[in-house]
């Protein structure tokens, strides 16, 4: 073949989106940190902070397919479907590819659905616990159910809203406290960690909101919820 036909073979610029132009090689640089549990939490962080790098995701999957990690593996796998949504086709059929010896038939299969139109955070997929994307939401033959984040094999949802934090998703980490309180409305530690975002936000409508959905007679922090309503101002609350 000539330089003018390889040169003809070449992706153009002008007919795919730059970002999924990704080497084909497996060898993509990885900073090494102390062993490859460590650089695999490292790339999962990196995912959940800039998602929109793709670097971090195909980095992430090679290592786990590498490791043979099947539960870390297929939570890469998923994240970067959700991130590449109905664009990136060449891309997720190679990853697919290179990754299916790890994965279960069900798991495959859900995927193979999802390389034309793209995976969606909350479509109803084999569970994934070790996505820092997805929903949590997994399909059961008639029903689609949710996942907790203890069902499916997380980390306590407190633990997980403090590593949020710590990487400044603060956003992220308040839905997480949300969600786990509606669960677990007992857990002082919960509101405590809860309230100080509210606090930290000056978010009051947000605090109201939440507040009508727990039960007011249940609640043992009731009184730290209506020190931080009148705090942020939102006084009907304070008086209850």
């Amino acid at each position: 073949m000539d330089g003018a036909a390889a040169a003809s073979d070449q992706p153009r610029s002008g007919g795919r989106d730059p970002a999924f132009v990704i080497p084909e090689s497996a060898k993509l640089p990885l900073r090494r940190l102390t062993g490859d549990s460590d650089l695999g939490a490292f790339l999962a962080h990196q995912v959940a902070r800039t998602p929109n790098d793709l670097q971090p995701h195909v980095q992430r999957i090679y290592l786990h397919v590498t490791q043979t990690n099947a539960v870390e593996g297929y939570g890469a796998l998923v994240d970067l479907f959700i991130v590449l949504g109905p664009r990136g086709g060449p891309l997720r059929r190679r990853v697919l590819k290179t990754a299916r010896p790890l994965l279960e038939p069900r798991q495959y299969e859900a995927l193979v659905h999802k390389l034309e139109g793209g995976l969606h955070a909350a479509d109803a997929i084999p569970s994934a616990p070790a996505s820092m994307l997805s929903k949590g939401i997994r399909g059961a033959h008639q029903l689609v159910e949710r996942v907790t984040t203890r069902a499916a094999g997380m980390q306590d949802p407190l633990d997980e809203a403090r590593s949020c934090l710590e990487y400044g998703q603060v956003e992220q980490a308040r839905e997480l406290l949300e969600d786990a309180l509606l669960s677990e409305p007992w857990r002082l530690d919960l509101h405590g960690d809860l309230l100080e975002i509210y606090r930290a936000m000056r978010d009051g409508e947000r605090l109201a909101a939440m507040w009508t959905l727990l039960d007011a007679a249940q609640n043992p922090a009731a009184e730290a919820w209506a020190e931080t309503a009148q705090r942020l101002g939102v006084p009907e609350m304070a008086r209850q």
